[in-house]
Formats: structure tokens, sequence, C-alpha cells
């Protein structure tokens, strides 16, 4: 049975704590549970038989139920025949939620010689995958107790329909504002595209890919998600982000919550070395230990195995309500589909700190990737040319947080490879509405950082600021940077402006660091002619940030 999109989100955390807590709640083992009271009359040989130790349901769809019956008799023993006393029977495991013992004429009975008796489970399945639990039925036979095993494999199979990124009726289009088309990179693009037609959004590549290049719904070459649905249903939905590599459980857990609520989910496949996606496809089904996937650029791939089971979650498309990923919620409460996004599209790494102190993004002290913000992500996305395989040129870099908590955000942007870059930030209300996106640009060099702070307000009605911080260090790294790669032509101005800035963060009296500043920024309006728009814009603005006394942490 195929649950609608519009489930609640509240279905997926529920399962997925179901699935982590493993419901044993017989750890100490059956065995230990039952009693040596009949120690001596199963000495006599007394036995239940029983036609199968195992009852096998095959695949049922999540949500579909099962029943099949056990059927036990009596035997005697080598000198005497006794009546079996049963004690009552349970099903014990990890799976036990979803097989129901729905009769029994065994349990608490004593039966004699000859007699039977027959009990029933009821197998329904509340995610996709493998099941197994076992049922317990103790007595005073010599071969108690008895343990039946119970396995089965739940199956989903959403209706999402194929697109092909090729598809004549857009593969020509120009993909965004590059120069290839959509056939080329469209992947991404046509798998969420899949998933918004799901979700009941009437549209096709060719439609979303120019709806998403008139606003900020792509970060270079890759879809920026999150605003992306935002934007396409017109508030409507929200991309639920989680980012969980194919060798951590919890990618499994994601995936199979998912689809047994009705989503299906965009997955990046073709990893590298650094786990980064070169390619996307939507993920439909799971079916026969398979997850089932529509390619939008190879339609002969038809599950995950085709990429050898690699893969990393990107998230589902889901209503903005009232579906919330919120366990917890009071009665009568506002929903709350608040959403951050910044994002970069090539050249540097985002790190966004909370004000608790939690880290989402690429930390380039501890070099390593951090999702300490609760309901946050990081990804890093590239595509790879479908047409004639040209890899990935450009890695998009970018934060989603899912509710996130009002008040002060600091983001740190480091710089990667040499090139000017811009960070588009995107904050959504609880509402569901935007005060609209910020932009900042950036000059990416040897240690080159950009840093700003983010005073979210989520409440409707409410508006988010933004302001630019530096620091004397950050400030000189950037002039290095912009006569490095020839945005300062003369090497004079560059260290003219170098001086001024070094002179203002020795300065001990705050008179003499605003007089350095302000000639610094003097010196920029003069030279104008010698420095590129955006390097003046860049390097106006940290000076700017000094002048002012917005400093970076």
């Amino acid at each position: 049975m195929e649950r609608k999109p519009g489930t609640n989100l509240v279905f997926i955390a529920c399962l997925l704590l179901a699935v982590a807590l493993q419901l044993r709640a017989y750890s100490g083992g059956p065995r230990a549970r039952m009693g040596a009271r009949n120690a001596t009359l199963r000495a006599s040989g007394v036995r239940t038989s029983q036609f199968d130790l195992a009852l096998s349901y095959g695949t049922v769809a999540v949500g579909q139920s099962l029943t099949k019956s056990q059927i036990l008799t009596t035997n005697c023993g080598a000198d005497f025949c006794i009546p079996i006393d049963y004690d009552t029977a349970f099903i014990s495991g990890d799976a036990a939620a979803e097989f129901t013992l729905v009769s029994d004429t065994c349990s608490g009975s004593s039966r004699p010689t000859g007699s039977s008796c027959s009990m029933s489970v009821r197998f329904t399945p509340a995610l996709p995958g493998e099941r197994t639990a076992y049922l317990f039925l103790d007595s005073n036979a010599g071969n108690a107790p008895l343990v039946l095993t119970l396995t089965g494999s739940g199956s989903v199979q959403l209706s999402t329909g194929y697109l092909s990124q090729a598809d004549p009726a857009w593969g020509t289009q120009g993909y965004d504002h590059s120069s290839r088309q959509i056939k080329n990179l469209g992947c991404a693009l046509t798998s969420l595209t899949m998933a918004l037609i799901h979700a009941g959004v009437t549209t096709d590549p060719g439609a979303l890919n120019t709806a998403l290049s008139a606003g900020d719904g792509f970060s270079g070459e890759a879809v920026n998600w999150d605003p992306a649905v935002r934007s396409a249903s017109d508030g409507e939905l929200s991309f639920y982000s989680r980012r969980r590599n194919w060798n951590d459980p919890a990618a499994a857990q994601f995936l199979n919550a998912a689809l047994a609520a009705g989503y299906p989910v965009v997955v990046g496949a073709n990893l590298d070395a650094e786990q980064r996606p070169h390619h996307f496809v939507l993920v439909t089904g799971f079916l026969n230990g398979e997850y089932l996937i529509q390619d939008p650029g190879h339609v002969d791939r038809t599950t995950l195995s085709d990429y050898s089971g690699h893969y990393v979650t990107r998230g589902i498309v889901v209503p903005s309500a009232p579906a919330v990923p919120n366990s917890v919620q009071a009665a009568g409460a506002p929903l709350d589909v608040s959403g951050l996004t910044v994002a970069v599209p090539q050249r540097a790494a985002v790190l966004l700190t909370d004000s608790q102190g939690r880290s989402t993004g690429y930390d380039p002290v501890a070099n390593e990737d951090l999702e300490e913000i609760p309901n946050s992500a990081h990804v890093q996305d590239g595509l790879d040319d479908d047409v004639d395989g040209a890899t990935a040129g450009q890695f998009s870099d970018s934060v989603s947080v899912f509710q996130p908590a009002a008040g002060t955000y600091r983001v740190k942007v480091t710089g990667k490879t040499a090139g000017l870059y811009s960070v588009v930030l995107h904050p959504f209300r609880s509402d569901g509405t935007s005060p609209g996106s910020f932009t900042y640009q950036g000059i990416s060099g040897p240690g080159g950082t950009l840093f700003l702070q983010v005073q979210l307000s989520v409440l409707p009605g409410g508006n988010s600021t933004v302001i630019r911080q530096a620091s004397y260090a950050a400030t000189l790294q950037d002039i290095t940077a912009c006569r490095a790669q020839g945005f300062i032509t003369k090497q004079s101005i560059a260290k003219s402006l170098s001086q001024l800035i070094t002179k203002a963060a020795s300065a001990r009296k705050p008179a003499a660091r605003q007089t350095a500043l302000k000639k610094y920024l003097t010196a920029l309006t003069h030279n104008s002619r010698f420095i590129s728009p955006a390097a003046a814009q860049i390097l106006q603005q940290d000076g700017a940030a000094l002048q002012s006394g917005n400093m970076a942490p």
C-alpha cells in the first residue's frame, strides 16, 4: 500500500526511533525467562511435534498483512504419556512489533496425548527490508521451549513515473546559465522534478530549469535543494535534507522510513574518494533486497546495485504544512517550517555555528566535516556530464538547517581554490515565508576567509539581518589574493593598502586606527581604475567592517 506524501513526518521520526531502540523487550534472552519448574517432566521424553520450525512470509507490501498458522501436536515419551502444559506464547526480536499473534489455542492449555493446538501470526511490515522475529512457547515437554523463526520482507513501490533528462522536449534546453544543456547536467534537476510531481506539483525539467534559473534555485551547477523546492511550489513544499552515506546504518534507516511514509528519496551516486556525488537518482522503492531507482540519465539502471550500492542521501520533498519532523509538538501550537540555507557555488567551504557553539559544515582548523546543529546537513554536490562523461569541474558547498533556533549564527567561508566566489543565505520563517536572500562576495586564496554574522528571526513577519565581519589578518589575506590573481594590477597599490591595514592593526589609540582605516577606504576609491569592481567591493566591505567594529571572532 502506498502512503501519500502528505503523511506527517512524525511517522518518519517515530520509525527511526523504533529502529534505533530495536524493541529488545527481552534483552536477557527468552531462555533466561523460562523457569525450571518443568525440568523433571521434560526428562520423561514427552515431546511436542511441529510441522515447521519457521514461518516464512515472503514479500509483503508495507502496510499490508499476511497471516500464517502453526499446528502443534503432542507425542508420548519412551516410557509413559502425560498431558503437555503450555505456558503463554510471546514474540521477541528486532521486528517483534511487526508480527502479531492473532489466534492461539495453545497458550495456557493442557493438551492430552495425540491432541493438537494452533497459533496464527500476522505479519504487517512497517518498513521495507528483511524482518525477523521469534515466537517462544514454553511447556513441560522434553524439547521445550518451542522456538519458531518468523521471517518476511517488507516492500515498497512508489508510483513516481519516469523522466529522462535527455527527453527532446527539454534535453537541448540550456542548463541554468551554463554553456551545457539539461541532457548533459540535468540529473539532479530531473530527479527533483520527479519528486515534485509525486508531491503534486505540475512541472517538467524544462519548466523547473527556467524557474530556478530566474532565482536562487541553483548554486553553481548544483541544485540548491530547499530554496529550489520552496520556490517551485510557491512555498507549499520544502526539502527535508539528510546526508547519510551508504556505509552508515542510518542511511538505510532513513531510506526505509521515508519510503514507508510515501516519500521518494533523492540520493547522490557515482561517489568519489571524498564521498561526494557526481550523479543523482531518485529512490522509489524496495523489492527483493534491492532499492529501486529512477535514473534520469540511464534508463537501464534500475537499482542502487547498479552503482555498487554506494550512495549518499540528499533528502525528500515534503509538505510545508502540516508535515513537520517534530516528534513532540504542543497541541494547537503553530506549525514550524522555518529553515536556513547557506550556499557557496564553488571554490570555498561553509561552516555555520549557532549561539550554543554547535557547528555544521567544513571546519578548516580540525580539517573535518561537522553536523552538530540539530536537523542540519552539510552537502557538497558535483555533476558529471552524462553525455560526454566529463568529470565534474566544480562542487557546490552548502549547509541547510530545518527549524533552526532563532538567534545569532556565525558563518565562516574558507577559500579552497583561487578566484572570486559568492555566498548566498536563504532564511525562511516558521510560516514558510522568506524575507529574501542575502548575497556576499569573497575571494579565495591561501588562508582567505569571509565572516558573516546572522541574526535570525523565525517569527512570521520577522526580519533577519546579516552583517559582514572582518579581521585585520583576513583583510591582508584578501589584498594579497587580489594582487596575486590580477584583480589589483599594480603591486605598489597592494603594498600601500597592506601598509594602511597593518598600521590600523597596530594603532594603540582608536583615533589613530580610524584615521588609518579612513585612508585605506579613500585609497580604494582613488585607485579604482587599477582594481577590479568585484575586488574593490570586497576590500571596501572589509574596511567598513573594521571601521565599524564588526570584528570576526
